[in-house]
């Protein structure tokens, strides 16, 4: 037994660091693909200290939200049984949590505004409703999880990174020493008016937050958070955390969703073994040998 759980644990250490490298790409904030009129209204932004005029497209008609969103998945794609699953099953967090409903469709869709997933280099996706279709990218080297499926729908849902909010010095700080040359850029910071927050709190659980060494050097850490017992927490990559249902549903659904409860506390004696161990295995739950070592990290007790 304590084989097969060291083999999983470095198994899913090495496959957590090559999705947190396949995220940190050459695009804007590393995965995130701009239209040039997108690329000339951050440039503008940034001199003006405002983000108001680069505002993205939602996915609505004439104010409602797009009844239906289609979806296609690229035929050297669909080959592989377990990026269709992780596609799925980010859709289907979507439609559990929000009013958004999406149809899969063989290959590309027709239809005006659709989504479109394809194998590219690394994992990545245009931001907010783009005319002609957005593309997303889930290459096989990292990026076939749930998690990142979520992640790269949310942007194009019109979702930035949640630490590029104007308020985020107020949680988290950022070691501009420990990164790498050339990724100062993107840890820029951007109004609220653009990233939809709806006057929500800054969220060291979304699944849209940078990952604690995002861009760093070997062994380095990027982003510290002021709160420490979220350290371990931002970049998690298991599902929508409560506040991005919250934004999602404002965005939408004209806030027609009952709010989540936050997750109950767990009784003293529910621990997981390893709390590190358990992080890098939240992916895995369905495991019971995953379950045994990490309850809490499950949501067994």
């Amino acid at each position: 037994m304590k084989i097969v759980l060291l083999a999983t644990f470095l198994l899913c250490v090495n496959f957590f660091a090559k999705t947190f490298s396949q995220e940190q790409g050459p695009y804007f904030e590393g995965d995130i693909i701009l239209t040039p009129d997108q690329q000339d209204a951050i440039l503008e932004q940034k001199s003006k200290n405002s983000f108001a005029s680069v505002r993205t497209g939602l996915w609505l008609d004439n104010g409602k939200v797009q009844k239906i969103i289609e979806y296609g998945i690229d035929s050297k794609l669909a080959r592989s049984p377990m990026a269709v699953r992780v596609i799925r099953e980010a859709v289907e967090e979507y439609e559990k949590f929000t009013c958004l409903r999406f149809k899969e469709v063989s290959g590309r869709p027709k239809t005006k505004y659709h989504m479109y997933f394809f194998i590219g280099r690394g994992c990545f996706s245009n931001v907010g409703r783009l005319e002609g279709g957005n593309r997303i990218s889930l290459s096989a080297n990292g990026c076939w999880t749930k998690g990142i499926a979520i992640h790269e729908m949310g942007h194009s849902l019109g979702f930035f990174h949640e630490q590029s909010r104007v308020d985020r010095d107020n949680y988290v700080d950022i070691k501009w020493e420990n990164m790498f040359d050339g990724a100062k850029r993107n840890f820029d910071k951007y109004s609220t008016e653009k990233l939809y927050d709806f006057e929500t709190k800054y969220d060291y659980e979304s699944i849209m937050h940078y990952p604690e060494n995002a861009f760093a050097k070997p062994g380095k850490i990027t982003i510290v958070a002021k709160d420490p017992k979220y350290q371990k927490v931002i970049g998690q990559r298991g599902g929508l955390s409560r506040i991005d249902k919250i934004q999602l549903n404002r965005m939408y659904c004209n806030d027609n969703y009952t709010t989540p409860k936050p997750w109950t506390v767990a009784p003293k004696d529910c621990k997981d073994k390893d709390k590190e161990t358990c992080r890098r295995l939240r992916n895995v739950c369905k495991a019971d040998a995953v379950k045994k070592i990490c309850p809490v990290t499950c949501r067994v007790c």
